[in-house]
């Protein structure tokens, strides 16, 4: 079970102490600005004592200092600040439902009136105007520290619900001694002042407050208005409260304790541990521990103060802040770290010290944690793990810690309409989710009806994070190196991400080995090794029906030993190099790169899902091709390479553990049973392909791509004449991957093929057109150099950028540019128009207007690739640098300039 305050053992109503007071004699002694002699009454007043007995009204508050034999403190010793609440404030306290269950002042433990007495003072004086003001600066302090002591607050707790996470496990059925925080507990003081200063205005303050309208000029502590302020006495200040003042939680007790947020707080126990207090060192000189100081003053001298020897610990959080490693000094990195302890009294995020800021935590309730486990942008992790307790803490502390802000101030209000996450995503807070506030000693705890997932949670691979299904993907995903997470948390876009499952990678038909084809082709099969965090990858030789045959070899770490990862599995870039994992990085890269479809985003509306069956074919984001025929989960997606190799469709993965579509705040993410492959046949051979035999549709076209090579020759010093096709090659640096179109440039092209009739008529109309052997003939240097531009520049006029398809989608008048040169560095254009059954290509001018054949007796939609590699001798090459994507048509005209 779990103890509030008011349900802790009764133990604690003896246990729970303030410091002795003569400990509060002998340290606050040097504070006294008058020594032993007090000044004349009729200068400063009386003492702080003496004015609450003259002054009447504070019979209550009198019994707490005398019950705790302070009375010699607050007469003599000086410098204090005292917020003191009238015996009408101690009536409405004992009348209501308190966390102490008091009725009456008798039922106060002597525990629970050092709480009350040391929370409501400071060890230094201030007037009402200095409260705000910090050493250097004016109205920017929040926030003091109090006379509290964590000796005040030690509990033994049967938290079983605590005790149910394996740090804690050792406790079950026992208990322990427990201190959330050995800080003091801060109060919180709201003045006019620092409400300019900082910028907390007046509907800031009621929404903090549950309501609560600020009154201009009055002051808050703890969220009591002060309604008698500054009263001057020989050793301070009284600052008289509306109310009596109970010491303030911190964030993580109010998150325990409030109700509501039971869920939340079960999922933050998993980032906490007990630290022995012998290992917290209270004092560097002395070496006193807080467990020491707890024995020590547990002497059992007093019934007030019974003995304790049973050990005695501390509650961290861990976080990036002040607690990254477990008590093995072991790294915590990759359990999970929230952005800061919620229980550090202490804590702030700014330079200036506790007294100028504290954080924020958006809390949401059982319902609002369970709500979204079953809403469609949560379900994935249901199916992942079916409960939020199954949840594994590397992917739940994502979760925690962006319900964290490390900044109150940064985090009011009236900014929430704009106010980002710490990773600097909008988290779309408004007013109406806010069911309660709560001001504790280090932050505000708003309780909320809505959830505030982090990116990684809302982005399309927030279900690849979770998924069992797909390790390999998640891994290339969130590589530091290939950093497509950081590409995928855009919430400005939005996205198609389509997910080969694992098992589906186990059949990836590498792309350079096919292309090389024969028995060069390979099949990879990759895999996650969990304990090295890496992905090892199969290469199977291919067998005669174009399946995997023998295991060749095993692509791993390769050359890089284990000693030389660094703490977060990575592989430092200094040792990376040439190594196997780089080969696994570059395929991967390029397969996520072919699975990523870009689509629309209007505003907040989204469109351009691959599943509403509006078009056939999809760009993925690097300029590949898929088609993807059907709606919703009954969509078939083939890739080019797939058509290529007349492979059957992947299908969305249909069974009990998956969905195998998500939808997500910046998109849809659907896991396949395939892996999509890009072509691998260039322009080169599949016009080679379509020249030989019978079928010769683009015979004539290619003969004049292909050139003449006795012309080449002879221009090889003149830059301006290069070959259409090439090997590119770069000295043992690179080359194409066979012939490629030598004016590609890592981009998407349409290749359109005019038949040999059609390329007779051109030549018949158009004398400045020359065949290969009649400009080989020419004698003449100049004439020869023209004839041979010209035609150059007519072949690359059928060249044009973008990828253009027939795929059903009517359009009409778009102009697009040719690899074919103009004066002025321009290039010649081509427009082109579709009723979405056919292609009209027209040349700039309009005197030329030409139709895609898509009959028999032509082809179109065809997809290619060109790819460069590196290596000089592509027979060698282990690794793609770059490609080309291009589709090819058929057409009845030659595309003529003029």
């Amino acid at each position: 079970m779990k103890y509030k305050l008011n349900h802790r053992m009764p133990v604690i109503l003896f246990l729970s102490v303030a410091v002795f007071a003569g400990i509060f004699l002998t340290s606050c002694q040097d504070d006294y600005i008058y020594g032993r002699e007090k000044p004349p009454k009729e200068v400063v007043g009386d003492n702080i004592y003496g004015y609450l007995k003259e002054a009447g009204g504070f019979t209550y508050f009198l019994r707490l200092i005398d019950d705790l034999n302070y009375g010699e403190v607050l007469s003599r010793t000086g410098s204090k600040t005292l917020f003191a609440a009238k015996d009408d404030a101690f009536e409405r306290f004992f009348q209501s439902n308190n966390i102490y269950n008091a009725k009456k002042y008798d039922d106060l433990s002597p525990a629970q009136k050092r709480c009350l007495m040391r929370s409501c003072m400071i060890d230094m004086s201030y007037t009402s105007e200095m409260l705000s003001n910090t050493i250097y600066s004016e109205g920017m302090a929040l926030r003091r520290v109090t006379a509290s002591s964590f000796l005040d607050s030690i509990s033994y707790i049967k938290d079983e619900v605590l005790f149910a996470n394996p740090h804690w496990k050792r406790f079950s059925g026992k208990g322990l001694y427990l201190v959330d925080n050995e800080e003091p507990a801060p109060l919180v003081h709201f003045t006019h002042p620092n409400m300019i200063t900082r910028g907390i205005t007046g509907d800031d303050f009621s929404i903090i407050f549950n309501g609560t309208q600020y009154v201009k000029n009055d002051i808050y502590v703890n969220g009591i208005p002060v309604i008698q302020r500054d009263v001057v006495c020989q050793n301070g200040y009284i600052h008289i409260l509306k109310e009596l003042m109970l010491p303030a939680p911190n964030m993580a007790q109010i998150i325990r304790d409030n109700g509501q947020t039971n869920l939340f707080n079960k999922l933050m126990n998993k980032f906490c541990m007990p630290v022995p207090g012998t290992e917290i060192i209270l004092d560097p000189k002395t070496k006193q521990t807080l467990s020491s100081k707890v024995y020590n003053y547990y002497n059992g001298l007093s019934p007030e103060l019974p003995l304790i020897k049973d050990s005695i610990y501390v509650k961290r959080y861990f976080n990036e802040k002040t607690y990254s490693s477990d008590y093995n000094k072991n790294l915590l990195t990759n359990y999970g770290l929230l952005y800061y302890d919620p229980t550090d009294n202490g804590y702030s995020y700014t330079n200036g010290g506790l007294e100028q800021d504290m954080g924020a935590m958006f809390v949401p309730t059982d319902q609002a944690m369970n709500e979204y486990l079953n809403s469609s942008k949560g379900g994935y992790l249901k199916d992942a793990y079916g409960t939020w307790d199954n949840i594994p803490t590397p992917i739940l502390a994502l979760f925690i810690k962006n319900h964290q802000k490390r900044s109150f101030i940064a985090s009011l209000p009236h900014i929430w309409n704009e106010m980002n996450d710490e990773a600097s995503f909008l988290m779309n807070v408004s007013k109406s989710q806010i069911v309660k506030s709560y001001q504790g000693n280090n932050g505000v705890v708003y309780v909320t009806n809505a959830v505030y997932p982090p990116v990684d949670y809302q982005c399309v691979y927030g279900s690849v994070l979770t998924s069992t299904l797909t390790k390999v993907m998640n891994w290339g995903i969130q590589d530091k190196r290939m950093k497509f997470y950081l590409y995928l948390r855009s919430m400005e876009n939005m996205y198609n991400l389509i997910i080969p499952t694992d098992e589906a990678l186990q059949n990836y038909r590498d792309p350079i080995s096919w292309a090389k084809g024969g028995a060069a082709r390979r099949i990879w099969a990759f895999y996650y090794e969990p304990e090295r965090n890496l992905v090892f990858a199969d290469i199977y030789k291919v067998n005669g029906s174009g399946e995997k045959g023998e295991l060749e070899q095993t692509l791993g770490p390769g050359d890089i030993s284990a000693k030389l990862f660094d703490e977060k599995g990575q592989i430092p870039d200094s040792k990376y190099g040439g190594s196997e994992q780089a080969r696994i990085h570059n395929r991967l890269r390029d397969i996520i790169d072919m699975h990523i479809v870009v689509g629309q985003k209007d505003g907040k509306i989204m469109s351009g899902y691959v599943d509403d069956g509006k078009t056939p074919y999809e760009r993925t984001k690097v300029g590949a091709t898929l088609k993807i025929i059907g709606l919703n989960d009954n969509v078939l997606m083939t890739g080019g390479g797939d058509m290529e190799q007349n492979i059957a469709p992947a299908t969305i993965v249909k069974n009990t553990s998956c969905l195998g579509r998500y939808d997500s705040d910046n998109g849809r993410t659907y896991f396949i049973n395939k892996v999509l492959h890009d072509p691998v046949k260039s322009v080169y051979m599949l016009m080679d392909e379509r020249s030989r035999g019978s079928d010769t549709k683009c015979k004539a076209f290619f003969d004049l791509l292909k050139g003449d090579d006795k012309v080449f020759s002879y221009f090889q010093k003149e830059k301006d004449i290069i070959p259409i096709f090439d090997l590119k090659k770069l000295l043992k640096t690179s080359s194409g991957l066979g012939m490629v179109v030598n004016f590609f440039n890592n981009f998407r092209y349409t290749v359109f093929v005019p038949t040999e009739e059609a390329l007779q008529q051109a030549f018949a109309q158009n004398d400045s057109l020359r065949t290969w052997d009649q400009i080989a003939a020419e004698e003449d240097f100049a004439t020869k150099k023209k004839y041979t531009l010209y035609l150059l520049n007519f072949l690359k006029n059928h060249f044009m950028d973008n990828s253009i398809f027939i795929n059903g989608n009517a359009f009409s008048n778009m102009f697009y540019e040719t690899a074919s040169p103009m004066r002025g560095g321009k290039f010649h254009k081509l427009k082109l128009s579709s009723n979405g059954a056919n292609l009209v290509v027209e040349n700039e001018k309009g005197t030329v207007k030409a139709n895609v054949i898509t009959d028999s007796n032509g082809f179109y939609n065809l997809m290619g690739r060109d790819f460069i590699v590196d290596d000089e001798i592509y027979e060698n090459a282990k690794n793609i640098i770059s490609s080309s994507r291009s589709v090819i048509h058929m057409i009845d005209k030659a595309l003529q300039f003029e």
